[in-house]
């Protein structure tokens, strides 16, 4: 869960640094415009103002896979996609429409430069028609067009750094096309919905590709930052106006990232707090079945029929009267004894009967006189069977203790299940620490993986040694969740198995997306709002230095 809050955070700062930078480099164009109004001039710092708002608008965008739907998400995607494609026609346009500066040739001792006119007239017009076949090939997706242009603008900025004199601009032409890059790498999220198991993980919300785009983005942003300060520092203003903008963006970013942590943090701890008092449901539901076990145990206890079949030792009419008491009260099995232990009727087995539960701590303390409820387990090959039996005691009418019946009910699937709809919590039951019953389902999306064992140390310790709780971040079933565990204790207070109620981590993401989400909205106006005072700011430092 921290991973992907603290991507998330990464995808909010590259973005912000790239909107500084790109604004920056925004500045430098208008100052040049403000001098001679020259078209070219014009369209590029328009160009750089508009990557500058894409990748702030960017900066808000949240991965709602991981933190939930979003209200505004969809419009903010298609703002991006627009700025960002309109930013770099702009560029395109102001970059054609520049003269090259044509590299001077050597004749004997005269330098003679080649007419710029011509070339640059006769390239541009070629650059153009190049453009217009590319954007022919594109198709109807308007997503597709973003890496194509920033791969354009990288290809003009290259030429006028080769073909051209201005050198200079080749870490330009460096951080655009790692720009493209990442755009190129952010529309593998159309691959998310693959059935290939491979590509549904490379492809997923901060998965590997997801990593490599933000990456290459962080790339292009330091060289472009980089590049931008190295022209920003020549001017006093523009190096002041430069040091209080990032530090702002700074300042709003360490308190951004705070905020949405400790409120992760306090979402964590409320989510966990729940789970605990969803164990607690789920061991009342465990009490309530104990109290069902005994009523069902009672009433055939109750029965004068039962009584006197167990005095005669009459095991046909005892088969007779369970025979669909299993089914009718929904119990796993009844066990009859007369007064000494003996076994006279097994109603889930009714050929196996004759041995002595004399040494059956249960029914030792029904016969005398004690009726007793607890949890027991029993192994199984495959996964322990975790069943709740009651045992009381059959009296006649004397009073005199006759016998004992002891019911059992299992706790399997449609336990949890039942929990499951009641709470909307994944709950679990283990066999010591061997998991019997779960509504968590395999990758397969069907199968419950009981007879799995929980290997965690510290859970181990605490729940199945100490007896008492534990709640916390777990890789449960290969899965990171959020889990509460309480012990499973018999008659004798003894830890004989687990509890486990659960939720996946990143629902502590989800929960808290909406306002992460907000903050991030928030402090992108507040950058924006916080750029008119630092001009006035910069402005009035410069003026009484001078």
């Amino acid at each position: 869960m921290w991973l992907q809050f603290f991507a998330q955070n990464a995808h909010f700062g590259i973005n912000l640094f790239a909107s500084l930078f790109c604004l920056g480099i925004c500045w430098l164009y208008f100052d040049a415009w403000s001098n001679h109004h020259k078209l070219q001039e014009l369209l590029k710092w328009l160009g750089f103002a508009s990557l500058g708002l894409s990748f702030l608008l960017s900066a808000t965008v949240i991965e709602q896979s991981v933190l939930g739907k979003s209200l505004f998400v969809s419009t903010t995607s298609a703002l991006v996609v627009a700025f960002r494609l309109a930013g770099y026609i702009a560029i395109i346009l102001g970059q054609i429409a520049e003269p090259l500066q044509a590299v001077p040739k050597n004749v004997g001792l005269v330098l003679e430069e080649e007419s710029e006119a011509k070339p640059a007239k006769t390239k541009a017009s070629t650059k153009t028609k190049k453009n217009h076949s590319i954007m022919a090939g594109l198709g109807l997706s308007i997503k597709w067009l973003s890496p194509v242009a920033g791969l354009t603008v990288a290809a003009l900025y290259w030429r006028r750094a080769t073909v051209g004199l201005e050198r200079h601009l080749k870490p330009v032409a460096y951080a655009f096309l790692l720009f493209a890059l990442a755009d190129a790498l952010s529309l593998s999220s159309l691959l998310r919905t693959s059935s290939n198991p491979m590509i549904s993980s490379w492809v997923a919300a901060f998965g590997l590709i997801w990593w490599i785009g933000h990456i290459s983005l962080l790339a292009g942003v330091i060289v472009l930052g980089i590049w931008t300060w190295s022209y920003l520092a020549q001017r006093f203003f523009s190096q002041l106006f430069m040091i209080f903008a990032s530090m702002i963006v700074v300042v709003f970013l360490i308190v951004s990232v705070s905020f949405t942590g400790l409120l992760l943090k306090s979402v964590q701890s409320e989510l966990l707090k729940n789970l605990k008092t969803a164990s607690s449901v789920l061991n009342y539901a465990i009490s309530s079945k104990k109290a069902e076990a005994s009523s069902s145990a009672g009433q055939l206890a109750g029965n004068s029929e039962v009584v006197a079949a167990i005095n005669s030792s009459d095991r046909s009419k005892l088969k007779a009267i369970t025979s669909t008491y299993l089914v009718d009260k929904k119990l796993s099995d009844v066990i009859i004894t007369n007064q000494s232990g003996m076994v006279l009727l097994r109603a889930k087995d009714t050929e196996q009967w004759g041995d002595s539960m004399s040494d059956n701590q249960l029914t030792k303390r029904a016969l005398l006189g004690l009726n007793q409820s607890t949890v027991t387990i029993k192994e199984a090959v495959t996964a322990p069977s975790v069943e709740v039996r009651s045992a009381v005691a059959v009296k006649d009418q004397a009073g005199n203790v006759v016998g004992s019946i002891t019911t059992s009910l299992e706790l399997g699937s449609a336990f949890v299940d039942g929990i499951k709809q009641a709470t909307g919590l994944q709950s679990s039951i283990y066999g010591g620490n061997k998991l019997s019953a779960t509504t968590l389902l395999a990758a397969d999306g069907k199968t419950r993986t009981v007879g799995s064992k929980i290997n965690n140390k510290s859970i181990n310790k605490t729940v199945l040694d100490k007896g008492d709780e534990y709640s916390g971040a777990v890789d449960l079933q290969h899965r990171k969740m959020l889990v509460s565990i309480v012990p499973l204790k018999d008659v004798d207070n003894d830890t004989v198995g687990m509890i486990a109620t659960a939720i996946p981590e990143s629902s502590s993401l989800a929960t808290a997306g909406h306002s992460v989400e907000v903050t991030f909205i928030m402090t992108a106006l507040l950058l924006i709002a916080s750029i008119y005072p630092i001009i006035l700011i910069t402005r009035g430092l410069v003026r009484q230095i001078n």
